[in-house]
């Protein structure tokens, strides 16, 4: 079955991949886009969700493999968020769009060489919204916004908090863009939880449950699962990145075969 699969991805467009969000546990992506380049599969559609976004967005403007695995190893707080104390929340997710903005350049979405959606929650409306247009670092930083503790940005004339409230595994997304065929990359599925010890985790674990009972209810399963096991890694600890690569990277090698 893959080996058919593999084949028909190769030469169609219809073929989308979805990255999910999972915070730092997102660094498992940039070892799935590695396994993905060294097969020569170029999905025709990208979506992402919180940390998924990023990685959704950098992939559909190409940016080179080695240079997202760069980024990712650079990852820490330090360089994605800032203080920012204010009535809506402590800190600002900004230096994630400028992170995007290094990358890419100052491109709208709809610039990317392949098309390309971030999910985020309109927190004034209550609502799922698809963004496919706009700033991309912006979009990025929106799908990003863990509430209560970054800002909401503000976007397309709406203010928008983590998509990970209302899709966290964008699938829908995809078959909104007009993909047939779905590979999901689930960073959360395995994630485990502990006691937390500090605010953002006290946000993040509410987030994660929120996720993981969403499941019961939402389009969480593609026609192809990859689900790299985050059940030793923090989902805050950015130390830990190499390895989460690692484990991104080894859990599509397995969903993808050998071949």
């Amino acid at each position: 079955m893959f080996s058919d699969w593999f084949k028909r991805a190769r030469r169609d467009e219809d073929t989308g991949i979805a990255f999910s969000g999972g915070g730092v546990l997102g660094a498992s992506h940039a070892g799935v886009l590695r396994a993905l380049h060294e097969r020569e599969l170029q999905p025709g559609y990208y979506t992402g969700t919180s940390s998924g976004a990023m990685y959704a967005v950098l992939a559909a403007f190409g940016v080179p493999i080695d240079e997202i695995e760069t980024i990712t190893r650079d990852l820490s707080w330090w360089n994605i968020s800032g203080v920012k104390l204010g009535r809506l929340g402590l800190m600002s997710n900004d230096k994630i769009g400028e992170l995007v903005r290094e990358a890419i350049g100052s491109k709208d979405l709809s610039e990317a060489r392949v098309p390309v959606a971030v999910i985020a929650t309109d927190i004034a409306a209550g609502e799922r919204v698809l963004v496919r247009d706009g700033d991309a670092g912006s979009a990025v930083m929106a799908s990003a916004c863990i509430p209560g503790f970054f800002h909401p940005v503000r976007h397309a004339g709406r203010m928008l908090v983590d998509g990970g409230l209302v899709e966290n595994l964008p699938l829908r997304a995809l078959t909104e863009l007009g993909a047939s065929y779905r590979i999901g990359v689930d960073v959360s599925e395995r994630r485990g939880f502990s006691e937390p010890e500090g605010m953002l985790e006290v946000l993040s674990n509410a987030i994660d449950i929120a996720v993981h009972a969403g499941r019961q209810l939402g389009d969480d399963r593609g026609d192809l699962m990859i689900c790299p096991d985050t059940s030793s890694f923090n989902r805050l600890d950015t130390s830990a990145v190499p390895d989460i690569i690692e484990a991104g990277y080894r859990a599509a090698i397995e969903a993808l075969g050998a071949s």
